[in-house]
């Protein structure tokens, strides 16, 4: 009987069969994690870290097949109970969940099979919350899985312009923070947030190597604070722990005076590590791109609104995203 694993989170050709599994030995098992972890250290120590501390690993074809193997062997270990999703997605979508689909998640959690299973079982269950099962197994596209909920991303709130990358090749993701919202509303922004995100997944360098948040909370008054927080839990505990993004830096830049103590505050509720990757920018836009340049931020990548090169336009992505099919 499979021992209950505690829950707790912190490109290869290979494909994989994607029915029932074989069960490896937890000697095998175990064996192989300390492999991959090894080849992580040995990686980590060839390679530089970047501005915001983040080590990204030089993946070798070994690499590769050992943490699809420790992948695998972790997804057998979790109990019936907690891959519930996961297992139908394998029944009903085989062709969604294969090699491709899983390196996504062991890059997200740095090759560490155990993490990347359990992050890997919640995506499945909460897609299947997310859209219902009458579209989470079907390949989400603006057509088939958002429909009406579209509308919010034509609004602008979240952009992910493919000219914003930062000096790394890092996305950048533009928010427009939105007001408050209704339940049906916050339930649209859900569904039409994680498709966007999931969009830029398919982009290999994003999975290695994550996203930049580029915030600008334009207008904000002190009414709007508990909107504000309710959307951020919202989109925090159904998207932002479930899909496999790393985001390496949220830059809020020039935030009102209010949620300057809002965000002194959620700092020490964090902790060093998590409160180091919020960075605040204040004063006109010229200093505020000076401060995002020295991140790899450069003006070509920043919208203008907040001073940058970079023409907005929503409306044109969807559109072009509706044209081939996504």
């Amino acid at each position: 009987m499979p021992r209950k694993q505690e829950m707790s989170v912190g490109s290869g050709s290979l494909e994989m069969d994607t029915d029932k599994e074989p069960a490896i030995s937890l000697a095998a098992h175990t064996e192989g994690i300390l492999e991959t972890r090894a080849a992580l250290r040995s990686s980590i120590l060839s390679n530089s870290v970047d501005v915001y501390k983040q080590v990204h690993t030089t993946e070798t074809p070994e690499m590769i097949t050992r943490g699809l193997e420790n992948l695998r062997a972790a997804l057998d270990e979790l109990p019936a109970f907690a891959k519930v999703g996961w297992r139908k997605a394998l029944d009903r979508c085989p062709e969604l969940v294969g090699t491709k689909h899983r390196l996504m998640f062991l890059r997200c959690e740095v090759f560490m099979a155990d993490r990347a299973a359990y992050r890997l079982v919640k995506y499945w269950d909460k897609r299947i919350e997310i859209y219902g099962e009458g579209k989470a197994f079907q390949r989400l596209t603006i057509s088939q899985s958002l429909g009406e909920d579209a509308a919010f991303l034509s609004l602008g709130h979240v952009q992910a312009n493919k000219s914003m990358v930062d000096s790394s090749g890092r996305r950048i993701l533009f928010v427009l923070p939105p007001s408050k919202l209704s339940k049906e509303n916050k339930k649209s922004m859900v569904r039409a947030v994680f498709y966007l995100l999931q969009s830029i997944l398919e982009e290999e360098m994003t999975q290695k190597r994550g996203v930049v948040v580029l915030a600008f909370p334009q207008g904000k008054k002190l009414s709007d604070l508990p909107g504000d927080r309710a959307n951020i839990q919202e989109i925090s505990k159904h998207v932002m722990k479930i899909l496999p993004l790393r985001v390496a830096a949220f830059h809020i830049c020039r935030p009102p005076w209010f949620q300057h103590l809002v965000l002194i505050c959620l700092k020490l509720y964090l902790g060093p590590r998590l409160a180091s990757r919020i960075k605040e920018h204040h004063g006109s836009n010229e200093e505020v791109l000076q401060k995002l340049e020295s991140y790899g931020i450069m003006k070509e990548s920043v919208p203008t609104v907040l001073g940058g090169d970079v023409v907005l336009d929503n409306e044109s992505w969807l559109e072009d995203r509706k044209k081939i099919g996504l």
